[in-house]
């Protein structure tokens, strides 16, 4: 059984805050202490770890990652995979979707620059492991 919303974004100080001032407000930080620890585990396992997503803060931790990998998408495949998924709502509403889509003009080329190897996202999910494979 998979339950669904049982947690939201939400501002103690005004639960009326839409999600634009609380991305205004709010950051994703990354735990220098827990990256390390990640990474001194797969290095002494010798095993391969990834970690997906971002973070307002990763620029602090980047040097402690062998390899940065940009998964790039456009906004049309974006908007569609958010809209068909259905293990999470998060992005389905009309705010929360103008965020990612901003998110993604404002920030698509910063990735390009900062990695080590961009992948076309666009292709089926099989291909993109495909691709990550075969360049790592």
């Amino acid at each position: 059984h998979h339950e669904t919303h049982l947690a939201e974004q939400f501002d103690s100080d005004d639960p009326n805050i839409s999600i634009h001032e609380w991305y205004e407000n709010h950051s994703w930080v990354l735990s220098r202490e827990r990256i390390t620890a990640l990474k001194d585990k797969s290095d002494q396992e010798n095993k391969l770890i990834l970690l997906v997503g971002f973070a307002n803060d990763e620029d602090n931790v980047s040097e402690l990652f062998d390899k940065i990998i940009y998964l790039a998408v456009d906004q049309k495949t974006l908007r569609l995979r958010i809209q068909n998924r259905t293990d999470n709502d998060f992005g389905k509403a009309p705010e929360e979707m103008e965020a990612i889509l901003k998110w993604l003009s404002e920030n698509d080329q910063r990735y390009r620059d900062m990695s080590d190897l961009v992948i076309d996202a666009t292709l089926p999910l099989n291909g993109v492991v495909v691709q990550v494979k075969k360049r790592n």
